[in-house]
């Protein structure tokens, strides 16, 4: 029983002389679309041609991308095995070391974003809570200058307010810091 026949590889290969001319970054394409799945690759079109991918989808792919993506086919899969074997393709190794890498600068990034959030957040409780003391202030001086005075029992009586106040995240840090920004 022979293998299954891949009718674009075939027809490549037998359409002359057979090589395989692939620049570097083909390999590198090849070499992605197997260790990440698919993806969206310039080179893609080409090795397409050769048979050594397959196109999966059009359309828009994740993060907006337009374009096709793609798969390798078990010709693709051979060939990036001989590039390995050549020293030509980078190895799982050096694709999981960059995606980790990646993700390490992600994490850096969303523990950045978290620190300014609350910095943030600290800033604007505390405008907030020089807002209300300035509004008591003008609302003493007001009463203090108004000629009308109520008589004692009714004084604080029709002064009924709900005041919603932010949390400070960072209390016990003086403004400076706040204000300053992260330290790396």
């Amino acid at each position: 029983m022979s293998a299954p026949v891949d009718a674009r590889f075939a027809e490549y290969a037998t359409s002359g002389a057979f090589a395989i001319g692939l620049t570097r970054s083909q390999v590198a394409s090849l070499s992605l679309i197997n260790g990440i799945g698919g993806g969206l690759y310039s080179s893609g079109a080409s090795l397409e041609r050769k048979g050594l991918v397959e196109a999966i989808s059009s359309g828009t792919a994740p993060f907006g991308a337009v374009g096709t993506e793609y798969r390798l086919t078990q010709a693709g899969t051979l060939v990036l095995e001989l590039c390995r074997l050549a020293g030509l393709a980078n190895g799982d190794a050096v694709v999981a070391a960059e995606i980790a890498g990646l993700h390490r600068d992600l994490e850096e990034a969303r523990h950045q974003a978290r620190d300014a959030r609350e910095r943030m957040t600290s800033v604007h409780a505390r405008l907030q809570e020089a807002e209300f003391e300035l509004e008591d202030a003008r609302r003493e001086i007001a009463r203090a200058q108004s000629p009308v005075r109520l008589r004692e029992e009714f004084q604080g009586r029709h002064e009924a307010e709900i005041r919603v106040r932010l949390r400070d995240p960072l209390p016990d840090l003086t403004t400076e810091p706040v204000m300053a920004g992260p330290t790396t």
